[in-house]
């Protein structure tokens, strides 16, 4: 998400400032070629002008953007602060020197840029936005959330900052459910809804037991968490009753991508087209089942899904709440992640529940055999944080650091920490609570491998809240960690709880942060129980639903195939948005 999501701060490209007219060409061939992605060219034209010339600011900063595309990033930090020298006022360099640190996983610096920018320009929505992403990268949802309302008070017609709302709200404990659908259905108000009742109905032959063309959108179709429960499916589908194509919606495509490729009938990259031309090519596809794997996550298509290119859609996996869209028919879940109980009023979209489970996990990559637990040699249990940081409020640091009261000599890894001043937070929160840093190991982000090795270091994982963990989740059981989640009144809150449920593992499931911790603490104190459940992990996975892809993939048809026969069954009837 993070990476996606800056490349879109950083492409944002103003026009060309006048310059003296000898480089004025040499100028246009580099905007030229910046625009191509031809990034090395076009730094090699500035360089040479500024060379030639009197460096200004705007100069320096189209320099800067070159450098950030060729990862050049402390050539790029070098040359933003350059220009900032030259003109202390120059927002773009400001703001993109902000954008670099936030790439270089340092939200601290962002946002001591973004409030300097903000200094200057107060009531610049897109700066009230980008510290928004600083301080949510940085673990502070609550604060991420009042910047991004602040940003909307200024440009309430900017669907992507109420986006990007949505989506932080998903980790801001003062959320509710309601919170979230009201968000989706004012970002629909703004992006969708006119759209919708613009859209002209499907001409599908509504013939109910024919064969299906099926189509999922996605812009992580490639090395993502969502090509470990993709995959199965596109493995699984039954050929001759459902016909496969998948919708890339990213512009570079690894092996992973080749491997979804091969296992569809159809595969189309659909990045370069507008939203009403990807809409035009479901329809001359006559797609009869479209499946967003999104939500409100960046790299979306929901505006073409507004314009209601099938007659059935979906959204299933990608986002934890309602799109908001009335043209997507149905959100597909399961009775724990969206409880019979719980509100179905919190959804545009009628629910579908799967009968066991709406994960299905294959795991993907290298993985080494789980290890005994460390703590039967070490004599102290390890917990283990393996979800992004942004996952990791100062309310459940908190909460962590009473389990460590609670369990002396315990000890605490956490991956994906920030270096530099969230680091130290994190330190002095801790030993504010009486834990010793030396109980502590913070860790940045680190490759896969490294990433996986350090799970075998730990003996319990613990999962963030009220965000958790999925593939994460999966992929930390699979190296046999039991992972201690807490069940709250969101549906992002009780994804742990649903993937435990699924695989037999309810006892690990808390209701409130007394009964996590009590778990946590139970669990800590009887190493034989944490190896014997960290050996016979992956054979408890493999027998589950969880791992069932070929009793999961009919369940997942079968729901398919009933919305359809409905539809067929309502085909005179005008369409029905709700």
């Amino acid at each position: 998400m993070l990476g996606s999501l800056l490349r879109q701060l950083f492409s944002a490209r103003r026009a060309p400032a006048p310059v003296a007219s000898p480089s004025a060409p040499s100028l246009e061939n580099a905007y030229a070629r910046m625009n191509q992605g031809k990034a090395a060219e076009a730094a090699a034209i500035f360089e040479a002008v500024l060379a030639a010339h009197p460096p200004t600011s705007a100069l320096l900063n189209d320099l800067g953007l070159c450098y950030v595309q060729l990862k050049r990033y402390f050539d790029a930090e070098r040359i933003f602060r350059e220009a900032l020298r030259i003109d202390a006022a120059c927002t773009p360099a400001r703001a993109n020197l902000g954008n670099l640190y936030l790439q270089m996983d340092d939200p601290a610096r962002a946002e001591e840029e973004y409030r300097r920018a903000l200094e200057d320009s107060p009531e610049d929505a897109t700066q009230w936005n980008h510290l928004a992403l600083s301080l949510r990268n940085a673990g502070r949802a609550d604060e991420s959330v009042d910047c991004s309302r602040r940003a909307l008070q200024l440009a309430p017609q900017d669907e992507s900052l109420r986006s990007n709302l949505l989506f932080t709200l998903l980790f801001s404990r003062r959320a509710s459910a309601r919170d979230l659908f009201e968000e989706a259905k004012s970002w629909a108000a703004l992006r969708a809804d006119s759209l919708t009742d613009g859209a002209a109905p499907p001409e599908n032959l509504p013939d109910p037991e024919r064969p299906l063309r099926l189509g999922y959108v996605s812009a992580d179709l490639r090395e993502h968490a969502v090509a470990s429960f993709i995959e199965p499916l596109l493995a699984r589908h039954d050929k001759d009753r459902f016909i496969v194509t998948c919708y890339a919606n990213h512009a570079v495509e690894d092996a992973q991508s080749a491997r979804l490729r091969g296992l569809a009938k159809g595969w189309r990259n659909v990045a370069a087209l507008s939203d009403e031309e990807f809409a035009r090519q479901v329809r001359d596809d006559r797609i009869d089942l479209l499946v967003d794997l999104s939500g409100h996550t960046n790299g979306n298509r929901l505006a073409a899904f507004a314009r209601k290119p099938a007659p059935l859609q979906f959204t299933y996996l990608g986002f934890p709440g309602s799109t908001g869209i009335r043209a997507i028919d149905y959100r597909i879940t399961d009775a724990v992640f969206d409880p019979p109980d719980s509100d179905a009023s919190d959804y545009v979209e009628r629910l579908l529940r799967l009968p066991d489970s709406l994960w299905c996990f294959r795991p993907l990559g290298d993985f080494s055999d789980p290890s005994r637990s460390p703590a039967l040699t070490r004599g102290f249990v390890t917990f283990g944080s393996f979800n992004g940081f942004h996952k990791l409020g100062p309310e459940l640091l908190e909460e962590w650091a009473q389990l460590m009261i609670r369990v002396p000599q315990s000890r605490l890894l956490m991956v994906t920490v920030p270096e530099g001043v969230c680091r130290a937070r994190v330190i002095e929160l801790f030993e504010d609570s009486g834990i010793a840093c030396e109980r502590l190991s913070l860790r940045g982000r680190v490759p896969r491998s490294e990433f996986r090795a350090l799970q075998q270091q730990c003996d319990i994982a613990l999962d963030g809240y009220p965000c958790g963990g999925g593939a994460t989740t999966c992929e930390v059981l699979w190296m046999g960690l039991p992972v201690i989640t807490r069940r709250g009144a969101t549906p992002v809150s009780r994804a742990g709880a649903s993937l435990l449920t699924t695989i037999g593992l309810q006892e690990l499931i808390a209701r409130n942060k007394e009964d996590f911790i009590d778990i946590a603490a139970r669990l800590a104190a009887d190493p034989e129980r944490i190896d014997s459940l960290r050996q016979r992990m992956r054979a408890r996975m493999r027998a589950s639903p969880l791992m069932q892809e070929e009793t999961f993939t009919r369940s997942l048809e079968n729901l398919y195939r009933r919305a359809w026969r409905g539809w067929c069954e309502n085909r005179r009837s005008a369409p029905q948005y709700r």
